[in-house]
């Protein structure tokens, strides 16, 4: 939890999170974070989003993982939150409506699975070069001399190009859901700002 982990408000973690985040997309942006070489020979640059035919779309059939298989997996994550670690789920996921959701909402993103990463990649103000899980375990903090919080980042496996909002959604991943419900427009808000101040476009 966000109350034993952290040494301080939650918020001001998360906050200094979309920050860092913001301030490496928007000197993606500028120029200012590598060269196209670098970026194409050592991260991970982002698919031709003008290209449709490169993304996998699939008119006929399922995008994603074969829909048997995927049922499979489903059925067998179903059983464990129902039966194996019922204790620790809510008493909503042992009832057919929430599995019949969970079930249809889980088919439907795997079957237009290439179709939803062309769409997050379709418009490019909204896709830089950042780290693909910034959550506060993936951080190391400090507070320097005059008690301001700072962070460093580790695990820059899956650094690289991609969508804004997937990116700043794996930052909350570990986080508890009550601040986040509480302060999700604010860390929406700082990151926009501090995006356009690095260099990035205004962003809706």
């Amino acid at each position: 939890k966000d109350s034993i982990q952290l040494r301080g408000p939650a918020k001001d973690y998360y906050m200094l999170l979309m920050l860092t985040s913001a301030k490496i997309a928007g000197l993606d942006k500028a120029g200012r974070m590598c060269s196209e070489d670098t970026l194409k020979s050592s991260l991970r640059p982002a698919p031709d989003a003008t290209n449709p035919s490169i993304w996998g779309m699939n008119p006929s059939q399922a995008s994603g993982e074969a829909p048997a298989m995927l049922q499979n997996r489903l059925n067998q994550a179903i059983k464990f939150v129902t039966e194996t670690a019922r204790v620790v789920f809510p008493e909503y996921v042992t009832t057919k409506a929430f599995q019949d959701k969970f079930m249809n909402t889980m088919m439907t993103w795997s079957a237009y699975s290439a179709e939803l990463q062309y769409w997050l990649h379709n418009d490019m103000d909204y896709v830089a070069l950042g780290h693909n899980n910034l959550n506060a375990d993936n951080a190391y903090f400090w507070r320097d001399d005059a008690g301001k919080l700072e962070c460093g980042i580790i695990d820059w496996g899956g650094f690289g190009a991609g969508p804004l909002g997937h990116k700043m959604w794996w930052s909350f991943n570990c986080a508890d859901f009550d601040q986040f419900r509480s302060y999700l427009g604010e860390y929406i808000d700082n990151f926009i700002a501090a995006y356009r101040e690095s260099g990035g476009p205004q962003l809706d």
